[in-house]
């Protein structure tokens, strides 16, 4: 297999032998990669850096699992991400290469993946871009739930509570503490859908319920990421706080 030119995001790199690396990386055109980088840690001058958080275009060729990476150019730098929103940033990459199996084509998510970048480069909140792309990437798994009407076919109500069940979706309830599990009201799945989640409490609810459609899918195996997430909430309260706000 030849492929000549594709934007690529890397999602992970390691050491690989004496002077290589094995790259995961994120396409449009064919999903997740994995690539052997000859001479990845000998870099020749004026290379272009094959590392996260940058828009590169590259080419690879070869059979199997691991073709190797033969070009690489750099398009577009995404915004310094250091902190808080460098961990969220290796929190996204990581759930991508934990969830999304290689080769599944997803330019809706590689969209979406770009998109969650530039955003946590800005100074808006990090759990808003987050949730956002948990749900695209439900959305490229085939998880993700309907977030307009319940598990009858009604309109959600913006006022109302809702179940989600794995099964049937959003289950409407009279009492939110009445039931196990999260319950989201219509108005936080709504703005879900619709990427508004301004207010605090809408991105909390929001968080509760993608952590439940997410976790079954890590097969209980837990993230690094959300470790150094804990870590950094032993700051203090000028950081703790956003550090809350952000828990994937």
């Amino acid at each position: 297999m030849r492929v000549e030119a594709e934007p690529a995001c890397v999602l992970h790199t390691r050491p690989w032998r004496e002077t290589s690396a094995l790259l995961e990386v994120l396409t449009p055109g064919h999903g997740r990669v994995g690539l052997i980088h000859r001479g990845a840690r000998r870099p020749r001058r004026g290379a272009a850096p094959v590392q996260p958080f940058q828009l590169l275009e590259i080419a690879w060729r070869g059979r199997g699992e691991l073709p190797t990476l033969t070009r690489v150019e750099l398009l577009e730098p995404f915004p310094d991400l250091s902190g808080l929103s460098a961990v969220c940033g290796l929190y996204v990459n990581e759930l991508t290469v934990r969830l999304l199996p290689r080769g599944l084509s997803a330019p809706a998510l590689f969209t979406a993946y770009c998109r969650t970048l530039q955003a946590l480069g800005t100074a808006g909140p990090p759990d808003a871009a987050l949730r956002a792309y948990e749900l695209a990437l439900l959305s490229a798994l085939g998880y993700a739930p309907l977030l307009d009407r319940d598990a009858a076919g009604q309109r959600l109500q913006p006022h109302g509570h809702y179940r989600y069940d794995r099964e049937r979706g959003l289950v409407a309830v009279t009492e939110a503490g009445a039931v196990p599990g999260p319950v989201v009201r219509g108005e936080t799945a709504l703005a879900l859908a619709a990427g508004r989640l301004e207010a605090p409490r809408l991105r909390r609810e929001a968080r509760e319920l993608l952590r439940h459609l997410i976790e079954p899918l890590l097969e209980g195996r837990p993230l690094h990421s959300r470790r150094l997430l804990r870590s950094l909430s032993v700051g203090g309260p000028s950081e703790s706080e956003p550090v809350r706000n952000a828990k994937p």
